[in-house]
């Protein structure tokens, strides 16, 4: 188990360097791609049923429309703690509201910490997972460039089938 979780780990710090690299050119590529600001989230997560608390960062946009928004979430309940690094790009529609819908997709990287514990044994499972996950929302401008956002998310593997989460840009 030890040497599963050791090759998760290089596989995730792999992934993590090539996206890295591949940022700083496109960065260079885009002006209006690069960290435009940080909030914070809470929700809730089906299968496993867990509450949800983390933070996302907005890194701009990759072309017009197209924002890059990556998320660190904690999720506990059910039995399950589970800790995810979400990748998605959001394409933000232009409507003539003081709203602005979006969409897009992204990846999930997650930890997945089950505690399953009969009665006379304990029967601890950790896991690493790779998944596809569609991305769903509404922001609405606050004050001061503050905005406030409600995001679904469905798919995310053994990680979960579909969050809710209300978060605060800052």
């Amino acid at each position: 188990m030890r040497r599963a979780r050791t090759a998760h780990s290089l596989a995730v710090a792999a992934a993590l360097a090539a996206a890295l690299l591949v940022a700083g050119p496109a960065a260079a590529q885009h002006p209006d791609l690069g960290f435009r600001g940080w909030g914070l989230r809470l929700g809730a997560a089906s299968d496993p049923d867990q509450a949800v608390a983390g933070v996302h960062w907005n890194l701009g946009e990759l072309v017009e429309n197209l924002r890059l928004q990556p998320s660190l979430e904690l999720g506990v309940g059910d039995d399950v703690a589970t800790v995810s690094l979400l990748v998605p790009v959001h394409y933000r529609f232009d409507v003539a509201a003081d709203l602005t819908p979006y969409a897009g997709a992204g990846v999930l990287f997650a930890a997945i910490d089950r505690d399953d514990r009969p009665r006379r044994r304990r029967d601890d499972d950790e896991d690493f997972e790779i998944a596809p996950v569609a991305v769903g929302g509404l922001e609405l401008p606050m004050s001061r460039g503050r905005d406030l956002l409600v995001e679904l998310h469905v798919g995310g593997g053994d990680a979960f089938d579909a969050r809710v989460l209300v978060g605060w840009s800052f």
